[in-house]
């Protein structure tokens, strides 16, 4: 009697481990096809900039009355030398030794103001207008929808055209010529 009840036993156990696996194997079955998420993260990444000058020194706004507005007359080449899609930010300072000029959003006594526009054509005075294209000390940390970029970055190796306006100061302490520096950035936003 012994032997049969084992015999029952090894039976039962056998039979709900079998059936313990088709649960199994039914809980992991799944459409055809199936998916999985894969990730991958970018390495080597590369922010640059090349800047093509229209003249040989750079770029030279000649001789500008104190008080007026002037807008480059020959475009200045910006090529995104990178490997990823990037904002070209932009920031302009006054590196005259003597008296140097500052930077602010509206010109004053020894205060001039830049902007800078990306467009392929010449633009107009009025097409500077807008917090959003004056050139700061340095360029920011965010050039999404300033300079006349949008929200559009520039694709790898492509240009873009950039022009300057200058307002002058409305006074200036000497007659000297000052040499401003232009800096660019290419970055993700």
């Amino acid at each position: 009697m012994k032997t049969l009840k084992n015999a029952v036993q090894a039976v039962m156990v056998a039979g709900l481990l079998v059936l313990g696996l088709g649960l199994m194997k039914q809980a992991q079955a799944s459409g055809n096809p199936d998916a999985m998420t894969i990730t991958v993260t970018p390495g080597g990444v590369t922010y640059a900039v090349a800047i093509t000058s229209p003249e040989v020194q750079g770029y030279d706004f000649g001789t500008v009355t104190i008080g007026q507005t002037t807008v480059s007359t020959k475009s200045i080449s910006v090529q995104n030398f990178g490997n990823i899609s990037e904002f070209l930010s932009l920031g302009v300072q006054d590196a005259t030794p003597s008296v140097a000029w500052t930077n602010a959003s509206s010109p004053a006594n020894v205060t001039y103001t830049m902007q800078g526009l990306f467009q392929t054509n010449q633009p107009l005075s009025a097409n500077f207008a807008g917090a959003n294209n004056n050139v700061p000390s340095a360029p920011p940390g965010t050039a999404s929808g300033k300079f006349g970029e949008g929200a559009v970055k520039t694709l790898p190796l492509a240009s873009q055209t950039l022009w300057l306006q200058l307002q002058m100061p409305t006074g200036v302490a000497e007659s000297a010529q000052h040499s401003l520096v232009l800096a660019i950035n290419g970055q993700s936003s």
